[in-house]
């Protein structure tokens, strides 16, 4: 990966920890499978993700078309939050889950070691910006104003932007794009990882009681 694949986020960022709150199930099964699991944008909670690639589009032609590829990509959470009673209280309402640790590199890397040679156009990852809603439309009609082939990498960034709402999240996103029409029809997307190789679970515990 080069920084074409790190989106929003600079070389000062990159080795900076980054968190994620999962069930113990989910950690457990973590290291008995090895892998990692992203999912597609259309299984995140805010109705609102993915909606660029969802809408429709005028070409020049004037007639109106949609992306045929647009449940193409998959995506995992991240954030740059350390501590926050807010994130624990959303991911982990029973107090049954842990944090876990990586750096943005770390994670980035585990991803496109399973891409090969199409890292730079299968495996992005990048920090999301938090847009206000007359800018992000603005930025919606426009982003691929005047582009006769859109590549990966701007796809990849419109799953980057979200509304103010959601800016205490300060999100980092893992963002993977399959080319295989037929292994596309599954909503998740396993990869091989060594979790003995990446950062332990945190031992913080939330206010409310999360492991």
């Amino acid at each position: 990966m080069d920084d074409r694949n790190y989106l929003n986020a600079p070389v000062s960022l990159r080795d900076q920890p980054i968190y994620r709150i999962v069930s113990v199930e989910r950690l457990f099964e973590l290291f008995e499978k090895r892998q990692n699991v992203l999912v597609k944008p259309k299984k995140w909670q805010d109705p609102f993700e993915n909606f660029i690639m969802r809408s429709q589009f005028r070409l020049r032609t004037g007639e109106l078309a949609t992306l045929a590829f647009r449940d193409h990509f998959y995506g995992q959470c991240w954030t740059l939050h350390r501590a926050s009673d807010a994130m624990w209280r959303i991911y982990s309402p029973r107090a049954d889950a842990v944090r876990i640790r990586t750096t943005i590199c770390k994670l980035a890397e585990s991803l496109a070691q399973t891409c090969g040679e199409w890292a730079h156009t299968e495996a992005f990852v990048g920090r999301v910006r938090y847009l206000p809603s007359k800018v992000l439309k603005i930025y919606a009609i426009n982003v691929f104003d005047g582009v006769d082939a859109p590549s990966s990498r701007m796809f990849a960034e419109t799953l980057l932007v979200k509304r103010p709402a959601f800016a205490h999240e300060r999100e980092v996103r893992l963002l993977f794009h399959l080319h295989d029409d037929i292994r596309a029809r599954d909503d998740l997307y396993a990869y091989p990882i060594d979790p003995d190789g990446c950062d332990r679970p945190d031992n913080d515990r939330s206010k409310n009681g999360g492991t």
